[in-house]
Formats: C-alpha cells, sequence, structure tokens
C-alpha cells in the first residue's frame, strides 16, 4: 500500500528542477502552458522534466512498496 508518507518522500526525493515542476502540474493542476510561464521556462522544458519526474516517481513509489509485491513485476 503506498501511504501518503511515501508519496511525499518520493516527491521529495525528486531533483530541485523536476520537483516543482511536477508538483504544480500534478497536484496542483495546472496546464503545462501556465507552469511554463510560472518557473519561467518554456513549454517544452516543462513537458521533458514532467517525463522524466513521473518516471522516477513511478520508480521510487515501486521501490517503497512492502516485500509482498510479486517478483518481476513493474
Amino acid at each position: 500500500v503506498l501511504t501518503r508518507e511515501r508519496v511525499a518522500a518520493a516527491l521529495q526525493d525528486l531533483d530541485d528542477d523536476l520537483r516543482p515542476v511536477v508538483w504544480l502540474a500534478d497536484v496542483e493542476g495546472f496546464r503545462q502552458r501556465e507552469v511554463a510561464e510560472m518557473l519561467g521556462i518554456p513549454e517544452g522544458t516543462v513537458a521533458s522534466r514532467l517525463f522524466r519526474a513521473r518516471r522516477n516517481l513511478r520508480e521510487a513509489l515501486w521501490e517503497r512498496l512492502p516485500a509482498t509485491r510479486v517478483q518481476g513485476e513493474m
């Protein structure tokens, strides 16, 4: 089970350039264009960082799952 604490820890472990992008887009619900304007970066950079952040989060959360998960799944 993924707890709030595990998700918060995974978010905190993201690189400093990825964390605000994923927070604004996926937690706060802003569009990529809006995130780009807020952070003063190109939209393409936002898209790239979102892709990397989501991939990193997925991997980090998978690692934080209890040992009862089925071996070989991912």
